[in-house]
């Protein structure tokens, strides 16, 4: 965090950036706070660096902010001017479906929005849901922009062995292998009636035959697949927010089907990043060398960069399990810096999350942590520049909704926030019952 004039700071950015460009491209998080006494005062605004890649952690237990502060980071995207955001996009993981309400404004805290100098607002994301979800969505009146669906022809024979939980190695495994690649060989396009007649014309064990056909069968249900799968540059667009609910899988392979879509998604983008830098590096080399001539945008499906929002990641990358979605984070956390991707994953179990996810986070967001596990974690990251134990630092945290520790290696230094009200409402808090009396003045206790 780096600090500059009128007591403000920057997450991720260094003081060279901070004279070249100051705040712009940043988002504001919330303000600092300072403890005097039994004293707690909100001071200096914080803002965090959405114009370059970060990897970004926003931990806590349950209940203590942590969507609500993923949902802050996606609403600043929403709010750049035209100028930087057609540079930027957001695509946000809803494994909860709590996400969609930020379509309206935050009355329910409106006093508070109007305190902290900001106003109630709903912001502009576009909702993407399944098949299968489209009654649900049309008979509570929540508005959608389009259908995520997935091609066929673009899942690897291990990303289907993880989602049945198939032994690539057993019969239906070996049988699934020589059957997608028959296939593929015959054509680049195709759907699932197309596998399970595949499956039904091959010479093997019936019973093994009729388990993966039946496992297909069942995939056609879930109403995710087609032959040709949803463009990814209908998904990211300039200066929005894509919200991909994921929420409604909720059958035997629910998990595996959501860190199916979350990391075909992330991959598409990541490989048509790659083209883009190349297309950026070729306009910036054709102003020096006059034989080098960038390609045209309209061969190529120009992506912006693209900042990730994820919910409950310890669902996709934990450190003892794989899912269809542990390598597409794993590259973006690796490789991403150079395509220009922004990974910010939540989770209220860092403790169980792979050792190269922790490795590699420069930006910390923790709310409340109590779990011994949970804070070892924390202290692999900043264990360096700490002056004190981390457990220290938890117990001095005021006892207050949206309060969290702030670790960035980029001035390696820890910082106390309490995030912005959200300008947009959210559907993300638990419910109450107490909440819908008509009369707060008079309970019925029985």
């Amino acid at each position: 965090m780096t600090f500059i004039k009128n007591f403000e700071y920057v997450l991720g950015r260094d003081k060279k950036e901070i004279n070249k460009f100051g705040k712009i491209g940043c988002g504001y998080l919330g303000k600092t706070i300072v403890q005097m006494g039994a004293t707690f005062s909100l001071t200096n605004n914080i803002y965090l660096d959405l114009a370059k890649p970060h990897i970004v952690l926003v931990c806590g237990k349950r209940g203590t902010g942590k969507s609500y502060t993923l949902s802050v980071i996606a609403e600043e995207i929403t709010l750049f001017s035209k100028q930087i955001g057609k540079n930027i996009a957001g695509v946000m993981f809803d494994t909860m479906g709590i996400f969609w309400s930020m379509l309206y404004p935050n009355y329910q805290d409106a006093d508070l929005v109007k305190s902290s100098g900001l106003q109630p607002q709903g912001v502009p994301v576009n909702i993407f849901i399944n098949e299968k979800s489209i009654e649900k969505y049309n008979s509570l009146g929540i508005k959608y922009k389009g259908l995520i669906k997935l091609a066929v022809g673009e899942l690897s024979v291990v990303d289907w062995a993880l989602i049945f939980r198939l032994d690539i190695n057993s019969e239906e495994g070996i049988l699934l292998q020589k059957v997608l690649a028959n296939i593929i060989d015959k054509k680049k396009e195709f759907d699932l009636d197309n596998i399970i007649a595949a499956i039904e014309k091959t010479k093997a064990n019936e019973k093994a035959k009729l388990l993966l056909a039946n496992l297909f069968e069942g995939a056609k249900g879930w109403g995710l697949f087609d032959s040709k799968g949803t463009p990814i540059d209908q998904i990211v667009l300039p200066g929005e927010v894509a919200i991909v609910d994921v929420s409604t899988f909720e059958f035997l392979y629910g998990w595996s089907v959501r860190a199916l879509v979350v990391g075909l998604i992330l991959r598409k983008i990541f490989d048509a990043r790659v083209t883009a830098r190349k297309i950026d590096e070729s306009e910036q080399m054709s102003h020096y060398i006059p034989n080098v001539k960038p390609p045209t945008m309209e061969k190529f499906k120009y992506l912006p960069q693209v900042v990730a929002l994820i919910d409950e990641v310890h669902e996709f990358i934990a450190s003892d399990t794989e899912t269809p979605a542990t390598k597409p984070l794993l590259q973006w956390i690796r490789e991403g810096r150079q395509p220009g991707l922004t990974l910010i994953m939540a989770t209220q179990e860092p403790g169980i999350l792979s050792p190269t996810v922790l490795s590699q986070v420069d930006i910390v967001i923790s709310h409340l942590l109590t779990s011994k596990k949970d804070i070892e974690a924390l202290r692999s990251v900043a264990q360096t520049y700490m002056h004190y134990d981390i457990a220290e630092y938890f117990s001095t945290l005021p006892r207050v909704k949206g309060v969290c520790l702030i670790l960035d290696d980029n001035s390696e230094k820890l910082y106390t926030l309490r995030v912005r009200p959200k300008l947009s409402w959210h559907a993300g808090a638990s419910p109450n019952i107490l909440d819908k009396e008509i009369n707060k003045d008079k309970f019925i206790y029985k």
